[in-house]
């Protein structure tokens, strides 16, 4: 994912895709990877083999469910 598939817009970014704004780029670099570029292997968590299929989504599992202690 790059800045080529986005353009700068006032408040943040726009997908050249849909038209999609976002404030920032990350936040524009997850929504390119969730609705234009999906992973069609997805992304498996190493600790209990849960398949998710962004990597932003396997981030909000690892966070929710395998929490160090």
């Amino acid at each position: 994912l790059s800045r080529q598939n986005c353009s700068k817009a006032a408040h943040g970014y726009s997908c050249n895709f849909c038209g999609r704004a976002r404030n920032d780029f990350s936040a524009m670099k997850l929504h390119m990877e969730a609705c234009h570029f999906p992973s069609y292997e997805g992304h498996t968590c190493e600790i209990c083999q849960k398949h998710c299929k962004t990597s932003h989504a396997l981030a909000c599992h690892k966070s929710r469910y395998h929490k160090a202690s």
